[in-house]
């Protein structure tokens, strides 16, 4: 009994210690967590600051219309937004049910677009006329737009009034209210200000708005990060990079609301030598050599023709030289006077894409007769005449083209040319070459 009563009193002593090593651990553990429980901060409006008492904090740079220009990017998100339902129901639909619900929305957001402005208007965060001037003007445009919403009946016509809104609101922030803020911040703001020669950056269609709202030891420091993210957006894949990529080589532009445009390696302009390379080097005389035959189309058929026919040769496909002879018959014995006579002509021709530039020399035998009573003016002889021309090429197949040239003769004497005037018009045909070339006959 007594060992049992020793073995009790020990297990007490022991079960004492352990609870209060528990108890210890426990006010210990508790201490830790009250000191690590966050202090609480109440939130503030963006754009305003305060220094909590014990803890005095830097106040937030000031950056003006912070409040307008983040309720612009959620304006942009609506123009996105109904631009996209827009596209969508112009190709599914034209009826006049769609038409009434994208109207109802489309002037919710022309509302919306319209309270902004006047709140800028009526903060005059920037004290300067020309922004508040431009400001004044797209709250006009937004009026008109509203009013011409109310008779727009298709889908089509709300897409396009829609889209010329935004385009209207995207100018208005990125050449006007973003340079204004810039200005009144650095302390250089100026009357005078012209957006066209100016490169502004694309704050409204890159989201750079939302950078503004970023912590920084100066507004300016904000606008510089705004600038970089709005710069870093602006990057496209360039040229040559593409030019490498694609034989086609499509040129991709892309402007602030998203817009992706592909322009073709040849629609657009590049900067290339006059003279191309020559594909008809090694070429045989059969595929060098061509036919054509031109006519006057200031000579009725009714009084007579005026040909002038031949044969071509090309050194290239811009340069060609030609050879032939000029016919012209007068068959009308009603109109005076009568030109005919028979000739040789050469001439040379350049030529880059369609547009050509022709010069012939020609010499005649001809028979000028005038009406009775006039004799004396008839003419009998050689001449030699000369034309200037500027043509244009009309394909008609991969050997065949018309042709038109319109030129002048610096020789032109009137009582002994073949013609009655100066300047000098031609039309026809020509063959380019007279065999097939490997790749057409399919060897």
């Amino acid at each position: 009994m007594d060992a049992f009563a020793r073995l009790k009193r020990k297990n007490y002593i022991i079960l004492s210690f352990a609870l209060l090593f528990s108890l210890t651990l426990g006010f210990r553990f508790g201490d830790v967590q009250a000191q690590t429980i966050p202090t609480f901060k109440p939130s503030l409006p963006s754009g305003h600051a305060v220094a909590l008492p014990g803890n005095p904090a830097t106040p937030k740079p000031q950056i003006p219309y912070l409040e307008e220009l983040r309720q612009i990017q959620s304006l942009k998100q609506s123009y996105d937004s109904l631009k996209t339902q827009l596209k969508r129901l112009k190709e599914i639909s034209q009826d006049s049910t769609d038409s009434a619900v994208v109207r109802a929305r489309s002037k919710v957001v022309l509302e919306r677009e319209k309270q902004l402005l006047e709140d800028m208007v009526a903060r005059d965060d920037v004290p300067d006329a020309e922004l508040n001037a431009a400001i004044a003007n797209t709250l006009s445009d937004i009026n008109r737009s509203g009013q011409t919403l109310e008779t727009a009946s298709s889908v089509a016509e709300i897409e396009h009034l829609m889209d010329t809104s935004e385009e209207n609101l995207k100018a208005l922030i990125n050449e006007w209210v973003m340079p204004k803020i810039e200005q009144h911040l650095s302390g250089t703001l100026d009357q005078g200000w012209d957006p066209v020669p100016g490169k502004v950056p694309d704050y409204f269609g890159s989201g750079g708005h939302s950078l503004l709202e970023t912590d920084g030891d100066s507004a300016e420091e904000i606008l510089a990060l705004a600038r970089k993210h709005v710069a870093g957006k602006g990057r496209h894949i360039s040229d040559e990079y593409l030019k490498n990529a694609d034989r086609d080589f499509r040129k991709l532009k892309i402007d602030s609301l998203g817009y992706i445009q592909v322009t073709k390696f040849q629609n657009f302009k590049q900067k290339s030598a006059f003279f191309e390379p020559n594909t008809l080097a090694g070429k045989s005389w059969q595929q060098r050599t061509g036919l054509y035959i031109w006519y006057d189309p200031l000579t009725p058929f009714g009084e007579g023709v005026h040909i002038a026919s031949g044969v071509s040769y090309g050194f290239s496909p811009q340069v060609r030289v030609f050879a032939g002879g000029v016919v012209r018959s007068h068959f009308s014995k009603e109109s005076w006077p009568r030109r005919e006579g028979v000739g040789v002509s050469l001439g040379m021709r350049v030529s880059k894409r369609n547009w050509a530039v022709q010069a012939m020399l020609t010499g005649c035998e001809v028979a000028i007769q005038y009406p009775k009573g006039n004799e004396n003016l008839n003419y009998g002889g050689k001449i030699l005449s000369s034309t200037v021309s500027v043509g244009r090429r009309i394909s008609m197949g991969s050997k065949a083209q018309s042709i038109v040239l319109v030129g002048i003769d610096p020789l032109y004497r009137k009582e002994k040319s073949l013609t009655g005037s100066a300047v000098q018009i031609s039309m026809g045909f020509e063959l380019e070459r007279l065999s097939k070339s490997k790749k057409e006959s399919g060897k």
